[in-house]
This record gives structure tokens, sequence and C-alpha cells, in this order.
């Protein structure tokens, strides 16, 4: 079938694989001559745009015409694009729309690869004006359709580039395809890659992923505190990883062997480690190589110079890196030494050799960068090069002849100082100087803190013919330095997949040099979250005081943990400590613990703190329900779920309600929640559950003082006993002895009534047993699952599996007994005072 009739195309708008310059509008069922035989035209139209930045980050809107479903991604992908075009493959779009400034006047790295993978699909360019983040925004707030699952904004509000495309998307669906909507009729999606772990933008702020929340600048984060990478690339791609851990248990387990081996062998760490010390940013570095500027001029002309001296240097250090990495045994560390000793990485180096100086060498300071463009080509290409760089090597001379002999004349120590701005230039310090007065042939003198600066009409005499000797030589080299980098533009290829590897690499050596700084632990995969003694690591790392480890359980038995204890006394902390030790776990680095296993994590939510959302004018406890409500409609079997105090926005009875509701509706998903809250009764109440465990932080009390507590930060089974932390604060605050009084009575006596109620009641004995049968078959299934322990010892752990069964029955019974008797003894107390 051939191709629709065309509609107009508004300017700037050319189809690159159609003849014809209108636009064809694209209706489900139609297919089009361009395409493999027996291919179905699809459905979907995409926008896409990547970030300005050198991080490869991408922003995608897709639309399908037939259900009204849009769908908006954005992620960091590598600087193949593999993500972009895997999704685009699976969507097999009509057409992909890309900014015009991506096409013109050559194509972008990203659309090139488009159009090399995806030959048959045709590449729209737009005007990038209509890639506009803030009239996405409103598009979606205009469009979306409202549903009980939530809004998709608070999922995008940050994510600039995917509301981007969903502006160019929508704006050319409109006035291309002739395609109007209706308000609210809309059906938005945000998806999420595959193959990594998904962590809401809340979440991210909450854990302080990447930025600390009491100061943005501060270095107190997760990225901070893992960051030991030397070079840029690998400082992004952990930044990435943080935000997106992988869920592919091979990946993962790849990544924790090269750890292993970079840490066992101490030869290999500190070669790796100084060889990735002296490299530079390679992904800025083939940004530059890959923008083909024809336009010629001495400011570019050194900017080529530049690069072709740092590509000498980057092949240089990456033939160290080979060199440290020869031996290795992890395929991680096999397939990087593989990629960095490919035959066209030497192939590159062998040209640059033939036309760069040997003795060329990357320098950081100006003079001598300076010196390096001037020498960098070989003597011989150009004998007008050569001419010009030998006057450029007189002057220079004759610049320190001079300050030498103004140094004997007028007896002063006088040096020579360069500035890239205004070149070389004369100073003496202040103590050299001892008063006296620079003589009249010194002009410009300008005395700074420690020293005095100037300059004689002669040096910038000199300073001008060396400006002049060093235009004619960067212009001439441009020519023969432009000629290699076109050659080194055809292997483009392989340097971004080098410097992927690189980035990969020093990744692996962050996550060991953590180890050699801190006790950790590789971690298990299992299908149990189980970890001993595992320690928050930002809290640990940024905290002057000993860190309090505590141990962290759940299992399908167990998959939800309510946590209670006073303010302050580390629940919050605890929570944060699950998340972040997961993250971690599964970024492929081990953990701060003295043991640690680990379910592997889809998703992870976190509903922590009590700020208000100016922006989206709600309320803490619309805020609350919001985040709450995004968790309830994305949580999966196998995601990870914090909350932290959840109603504490509303009263006491709503608040109790929906955390109740909330935390039944999470028991059933087998999603691991951890609940930290003040409800003692929601405690009590998820007893009922075979599922849900209760977990306390306590406080010790002094004796002489009950007033004073101290916090001892350790996790405890069971439901906190003591509920009069509060009335201790309440004295330590200034409350008179006899409000205190008569409200320790009144808690007394309202906990007295409500315990009695619960234990004479039969539903509440049989709810005691039933919850102990519970907990007893829950040990006995996970330890038929995962023990590992010799049969003689495994008998024993059943024994005291069965010992302590017994001795909780019998408290149970025990309890009602007492709590009957001091019942009866309450009422004949209240009748005789009658």
């Amino acid at each position: 079938m051939g191709r629709p009739a065309t509609l107009s195309r508004s300017a700037g708008a050319t189809s690159t694989n159609t003849t014809s310059k209108g636009t064809h509008s694209r209706r489900p069922g139609t297919t089009t001559s361009g395409r493999t035989s027996g291919a179905s035209e699809g459905s979907f139209i995409v926008a896409i745009i990547e970030g300005r930045g050198i991080a490869t980050e991408i922003g995608m809107a897709a639309m399908d015409l037939r259900s009204n479903e849009f769908l908006l991604l954005q992620f960091s992908d590598s600087p193949t694009y593999t993500k972009a075009i895997h999704k685009l493959f699976v969507l097999n779009p009509s057409e992909v729309l890309v900014s015009l400034t991506m096409m013109d006047p050559v194509k972008s790295k990203l659309t090139a690869v488009i159009s090399e993978n995806l030959p048959d699909v045709d590449l729209v360019p737009i005007s990038r004006k209509y890639f506009n983040d803030n009239l996405g925004m409103e598009y979606i707030k205009q469009y979306e359709l409202d549903s009980a699952g939530g809004s998709v904004v608070g999922s995008v509000s940050e994510k600039v580039y995917c509301l981007a495309a969903t502006a160019a998307l929508l704006k050319y669906i409109q006035s291309q395809q002739n395609i109007m909507f209706a308000n609210r009729s809309v059906r938005f999606k945000y998806e999420v890659m595959e193959g990594s772990m998904m962590i809401d933008p809340s979440t991210a702020r909450n854990l302080e992923l990447v930025i600390n929340l009491s100061n943005p600048r501060s270095s107190h984060t997760l990225f901070g505190v893992l960051n030991h990478t030397c070079t840029p690339m690998g400082a992004r791609l952990l930044r990435t990883n943080i935000l997106q851990p992988p869920c592919d248990l091979p990946t993962i387990m790849t990544r924790l062997d090269a750890v292993r081996e970079l840490t066992e062998k101490e030869e290999l760490f500190f070669g790796v480690k100084e060889a990735l010390k002296n490299f530079l940013d390679c992904d800025a570095l083939i940004t530059l190589l890959v923008h083909n500027q024809k336009n010629v001029n001495v400011r570019h002309a050194e900017q080529a110079i530049n690069n072709v001296i740092s590509f000498k240097h980057t092949l240089t250090m990456i033939e160290t890196l080979r060199h440290a990495l020869t031996g290795v045994e992890n395929v991680l560390l096999l397939a990087i030494h593989k990629t960095l000793c490919q035959p066209r990485l030497d192939l590159i180096k062998e040209r640059i050799y033939e036309v760069i100086n040997d003795d060329v060498t990357f320098q950081k300071n100006a003079l001598g960068l300076r010196n390096q463009r001037c020498y960098a080509i070989k003597a011989g290409f150009n004998g007008l090069l050569d001419v010009a760089r030998q006057t450029y090597k007189e002057t220079t001379n004759d610049v320190y002849d001079m300050v030498t002999s103004y140094s004997n004349q007028f007896d002063l120590p006088i040096k020579v100082s360069f500035n890239p701005a205004y070149g070389f230039y004369l100073t003496i310090t202040r103590e050299q100087l001892q008063g006296r007065e620079l003589p009249l042939e010194f002009i410009n003198v300008e005395p700074k803190k420690k020293f005095t600066q100037f300059t004689t009409l002669k040096l910038l005499s000199y300073n001008d013919r060396i400006q002049e000797s060093l235009t004619e030589v960067y212009i001439m080299s441009d020519k023969i330095v432009e000629e290699l980098l076109d050659e080194i533009r055809k292997h483009a290829a392989v340097l971004y997949k080098a410097s992927e590897c690189i980035a990969l690499l020093d990744l692996s050596m962050s996550f060991a040099h953590m180890c050699t700084i801190s006790d950790c632990v590789r971690p298990e995969f299992t299908e149990t979250l189980a970890i001993k003694r595992g320690r928050h690591p930002i809290k640990e790392a940024t905290t002057s005081n000993m860190f309090v480890p505590n141990d962290i359980y759940a299992s399908d038995g167990a998959n939800m943990q309510i946590i209670t204890g006073p303010n302050m006394s580390g629940k919050s902390t605890y929570l944060r400590q699950v998340a972040l030790l997961t993250i971690v776990a599964q970024l492929g680095s081990y953990v701060p613990a003295a043991y640690a296993s680990v379910r592997l994590t889809d998703k992870l939510f976190s509903r922590i703190g009590m700020d208000d959302s100016l922006q989206a004018n709600s309320s803490t406890f619309m805020l609350e329900m919001k985040e709450t409500a995004f968790i309830l409609q994305n949580v999966s079997s196998k995601s990870l779920v914090v909350i932290d105090e959840l109603g504490r926005g509303t009263s006491t009875n709503d608040g109790l309600g929906i955390t109740f509701a909330v935390c039944e509706q999470l028991a059933k998903t087998k999603a691991f929640t951890f609940v930290a809250t003040h409800f003692q009764e929601l405690a009590s109440a998820m007893e009922a559950y075979p599922n849900v465990a209760n977990l306390h932080f306590s406080v010790d009390v002094n004796p002489e003082d009950q007033a004073a507590v101290q916090c001892s930060y350790t996790v405890h089974d069971g439901i906190s006993g003591d509920t009069a932390y509060g009335l201790r604060l309440a004295k330590l605050a200034g409350f008179s002895d006899a409000v205190l009084e008569r409200a320790r009575d009144v808690s007394h006596h309202l906990r007295t009534k409500i315990a009695a109620a619960r234990a004479n009641s039969k539903a509440g004995r049989d709810e005691a047993q039933h919850v102990l049968a519970l907990q007893l078959a829950r040990a006995l299934v996970q330890a038929r699952r995962a023990s590992k322990l010799p049969e003689p010892q495994l008998r024993k752990y059943l024994a005291s599996l069965q010992a302590e069964y017994k001795t909780k029955m019998a408290a149970t019974m025990a309890t009602k007994t007492a709590t009957t008797t001091a019942t009866r003894s309450s009422a004949t107390e209240n009748e005789s005072g009658v």
C-alpha cells in the first residue's frame, strides 16, 4: 500500500526517508512501501531529545494513535544509546521527531545512530522551540485523563527532557496529523526502563542519594560516600547507577566478582588506580571530536590541537591501563581489557604518533600547554610552519634574555611570569623589593598582596611578535590536525566503547576502594532480606560518634515490619538504612555490615518527612496522601517500601485508620515494607496478620531521674513496652508535677482497661495464640528454605524454637490471669471508694 495523502508541513520539518516534502498522516493499519515486506506499520509516533550536558540524558515521548496512550520516558543512556535504540525498536514507530539542530547542518550522533540501526524509521526534524518543558507540563495538566490511578505530574515534574519531548510530540500531532484531543482524554504513563530499580524523585530526595537536604553543596550523600572515582566518566556512571541501580542479577554478581578480584590483588588495585588518576574526561573529548566545525580561526585551531594532544595522552593512558589489567580473571575485567586492546585504538595511536611529536604531552599549566601546541606537529610537514615555530622560539628566548639583563642592570631578582590572556609579564616579591622604587622603564605597575607585577614596552613588543608567530603556527597546523581528526572520527565508535569501559572500571575501583576504608561484606542475593549489624552508609561516614549497627530482616513470611519507639530513638535512620543498604548491594558493591542477604528489588518507594510542597499547593496531609497513593498504585511484589510516621498530618483516629488500611494493603502485596509509627494501636492490630512482625526502639531510663532518658538506637523484637516516654519529655519541657501526675493516672487507667478487654476476650486469647503458632510456622519454613546448618546443629536449633514457643504460650496465659486479677482488684477499689 502506498503512502496516504500528504499534508502541508510546517517550516523546518522534512522527513529524511521520504522523497516528498509533505507530511503523511499515520493511521492504524496503514503500511508503507518503505518498510520491510511483511512488517506492519507502527501506530506510535515518538519524539526524542538529548540533554545538552556531557552526560547522555534522553527524554522520550511516544503516542499510540490507537489507544490515546501517551508514554513518557527519561533515562540516562550509554554513549552508544543502547537503551534508546532498544526502546525505539520495541515501539516500532512510524516517525521519530527530533530537533532541527540534530539534523542540520550535520546529523548529531543520536540521529546518526538511529538512522544506522533503524533505517526504515522516518526522522522528522522540527524547530527546537517546540521542545519546551514548561509547555509539556501544561499539556499534561490539560489533557491528562482523570483517573483513580493518580496523576503522572508528580513523576515527571523534574523530568525536563521528557516534558520537552511531550510538548513537541503533541504540537506535531495536532498541527500535522490533524488530531485534536478533548481535555482530560489522554492517558499519560511514566514508564521506567526495564533492568533497573525504579526510584522516584521524592524517594531520591528523602534518602539523600545525590543531594543533601540540609545543604545541596554538601557531599554527605550516598553519592558522596561512595564516590572514590578517579575520572569524570566514572563519577557520572556512579551517579546514574545510584539513581537507577541494576536489577539484573548476572550484572550485579559480575560486578561483585570484579570488586573481589580488585581488593584481593594489591598490585592490580594500585596499578589500575594509578592509571585511572591520569585520565581526562573522555566523553567531553569525544564530544568535541564529533562536533565538526568548518570555520577556521585561531581559537578553533588551538582547540583542535588541544584535542589531538589530549587524544595522544588518553591513548597512552589506555595502554598503561591495559598493562595493569593483564592477567585478570573476572569476566567484567576481561571484557574491559579486551575492549582496551582493540587494534583500532592502536591504529589511532600510531596515526597520531606519525603526526605529533613523541615528547608532546598534555600540560595543565597555560604556558606549558601553549608550548605543546606550538611544537605538536613534527618538523617537516610544512616548511613555513617550521619557520614560524623558529620565530616563536627565538622571540621567547629573547624574553628570558631580556629579563636576565634587567635583573643584572637594576640588581633586582626579577622573574618572568605568564598569563594566557596577555602573555609574559614581570614580577618581584614585596620582600625582594625592600621598599625600593621600580625604575621608570617599568610600566603598568600593579601591586598585589605578595608581589608586584609590571612590564616594559619592549616586553609588550615581544608578546605581540610571539602572538603573531603563534597565529601562523596554529593556522598552518590546523589543516594537518583537521586531516588527522577526520581519520580519528572514523573510529569514534571504539573511542566511545573505550570510554564506557573506563567508566565501568572506575566504578568498580570506587567500590573496591570503599572496602579498603570500611568494614564491608559481600552481599548474597536470595528471597530474604537479612542483614546482620548493618550500618547506615551516610551516617557512618559523616558522624564523628560511633554508629550503632542494627539487624534487618524481612521474608515472604514476614514481609512487613512495624516499628515503634519514641521520637529521636532511631526509627527514621533505620528506615533509610534499610533502603540505602539495598541500593548499595544492587549497585554491585560490598555492604557495610557483618552479613548481608538481599532480595532483588525492582522498585523502591518511601514516604518520609513532613515538608509541604508549596509549588503543588499541597498541605502536609495532602502531600502524604499523594505520595502514599503513588506507592499503592505502583508497588509490586518485589518492591521495597519504607514509610515513616504516616498519618501525622490529620486527627489521631483518621491517621490511625488510614495507616492501618495502607499497611493492610501493602501486607497483601508481598512487597518488603518497613513502617515506623507512633500509633501503638497499629502495632497491636497488625499482629493479627501472620506476615507482620513488630519491632521497637527502646530508651534507657535513669533510675534516679525518671525524666532522664538515653536512646540506645538498637532495634528489638516486639512492640515497645514503654509508653511513658511522652510523659518524660513533658517533664523535661517544664510541666508541673500536678499535671504530670494526673496525666500519668489517666494514661495508666486507659491502658489497663484496654489490656483487660483484650485479655478477657476469647478473640483476644485466640488471636495471641494464633500469632504465636504462625510465628513458629514461619520460623520452621525459613529454616527449611535457607538453613545450611549440619543436622546436629539444626536439631538443636529446632529444639530451641520449640522451647521458645512453649515459653511464649505460657506467658500469654499468665498475662491473661494477671490482667484479670488486676481488673477485679481495680473494680473492688472503685466500689470501696463509692
